[in-house]
């Protein structure tokens, strides 16, 4: 499939930015909401992504850190309402997130698990990844600047998280979900469905390896407003 084109990416920006397409913004967090969300994350995520909520690889847990609480509650709100995850299966990852999600009590304790989580700060790779072979990781990754960033930072404005230091395997697998629109084909995903364009305009697995690798070699900064 083509690559989208710059027209396109800075309609599609324009429209994320004028529609204001998020969860509802995280209001500024107290130290008893804090206190809260660090509750929450140690009794009901820490097992999966680890008790520094740096991820694990076995339980195919990313990490949670250096994200905006914004970006983290709306994941969480989407995986709550079933639209970031509509299948069957309940052996996934993405079941279990659903399950979870389900289980916070209410929208203030989604929000405080988020705002928590929104204090921690992005912390390097626990395994250093290999940087994309030649040039193609480089030249894929251009089309993803325009929101994300240069260094893959993120920009709240846009809605867009960091990727920057993600783990290749995660960056791999949530393009490959995006390319097959098991994620972002919700009718209500539509911040979803930009990534789901660009997922298909990767020509091949390839591709996917090969910008994956380059975003996992970027130091894990993340732009906050």
């Amino acid at each position: 499939m083509t690559r989208p084109s710059k027209t396109a990416i800075a309609l599609l920006t324009a429209l994320t930015a004028a529609l204001g397409w998020s969860h509802p913004a995280v209001s500024g967090p107290t130290d008893k909401s804090l206190k809260t969300g660090e509750t929450i994350f140690k009794t009901t995520c820490a097992a999966c992504h680890g008790g520094d909520a740096s991820g694990n690889l076995e339980m195919a847990a990313p990490p949670l850190t250096g994200q905006t609480p914004a970006y983290l509650a709306r994941q969480l709100g989407n995986f709550r309402d079933g639209i970031r995850y509509q299948g069957d299966d309940l052996s996934t990852p993405a079941a279990t997130m659903r399950e979870i999600a389900k289980s916070l009590a209410s929208e203030s304790d989604l929000q405080a698990v988020a705002a928590y989580l929104g204090t921690l700060k992005a912390k390097p790779p626990k395994t250093p990844p290999q940087p994309a072979t030649g040039a193609q990781g480089k030249s894929l990754f251009g089309v993803c600047v325009s929101c994300h960033g240069k260094g893959g930072e993120g920009n709240a404005g846009l809605n867009a998280p960091r990727i920057a230091g993600l783990p290749v395997w995660y960056l791999e697998g949530q393009l490959r979900h995006f390319k097959a629109e098991t994620r972002g084909g919700h009718p209500s995903d539509a911040l979803g469905k930009q990534m789901v364009a660009i997922g298909e305009s990767l020509p091949d697995d390839d591709a996917v390896k090969a910008v994956a690798a380059f975003v996992a070699a970027l130091p894990p900064t993340v732009k906050t407003p």
